[in-house]
């Protein structure tokens, strides 16, 4: 799938200049604005209607489906920034036809997909967070999970890291495990995301986070070297 970069308010100029004008999200806008049953559907839509590609259309079922067709948006990292709210904003909104649409709350039309998200509370709780290390969790490998975490902690504004970190240890040392103790594992992956945070000026202190004890992974790496 080719990457599109867009700023905010020029998506629709964007995917002209990509040659994307016709995807499935600009059908799905065309959609929502001539099919009123369309309209009460978030864009994960494949249960009722199929998308025709020689027509890049979204069109009607013409029967149900024998076993439910489950829909499924491409991932997109935290870290991509407005493209990973967008992807939010489309699984929170029905029936829009339009970018700006998307972004227009209680007829206030804000300039970025996160202020909307922001005007939504959809990241009033860690749940959105903890949902998207869920889902990593399925196809990403272990230090891939710490490094999406670290870039939760420095770029969404969490508000407890400590716990989202804790929620998802098993699954942020699995790799580690096959090698060391349940102790020395999580100790490694402190050091691990205390570095991803140095880079960027901070510490794993700066999110609640204990700092990585340096005795026990220096204990464990002199009984390896015995």
């Amino acid at each position: 799938m080719q990457s599109v970069h867009f700023t905010p308010g020029s998506e629709e100029e964007a995917l002209i200049r990509h040659g994307l004008k016709n995807t499935t999200l600009s059908a799905w806008f065309a959609l929502n604005r001539n099919n009123e049953e369309a309209k009460k559907y978030y864009y994960e839509i494949p249960e009722h209607f199929v998308f025709d590609k020689k027509s890049c259309k979204w069109t009607p079922l013409q029967r149900k489906r024998s076993k439910p067709m489950i829909g499924r948006m491409y991932n997109v990292s935290a870290s991509a920034g407005e493209r990973f709210y967008l992807r939010l904003l489309l699984l929170h909104r029905k029936g829009c036809t339009s970018f700006e649409d998307i972004r227009t709350i209680n007829g206030v039309v804000y300039n970025t997909f996160r202020e909307t998200v922001e005007a939504m509370h959809l990241l009033s709780s860690d749940a959105i967070w903890q949902n998207t290390l869920t889902e990593a969790a399925t196809y990403q490998m272990p230090y891939q999970l710490r490094q999406l975490f670290a870039t939760i902690c420095l770029y969404c504004n969490p508000k407890n890291p400590s716990e989202l970190f804790e929620k998802n240890i098993n699954e942020l040392i699995e790799d580690y495990l096959r090698h060391y103790s349940e102790e020395i594992s999580r100790e490694k992956a402190l050091s691990e995301i205390n570095h991803i945070f140095s880079i960027q000026g901070k510490s794993n202190n700066d999110f609640g986070l204990p700092l990585p004890n340096p005795a026990i992974i220096t204990l464990q790496n002199n009984i390896n070297n015995s």
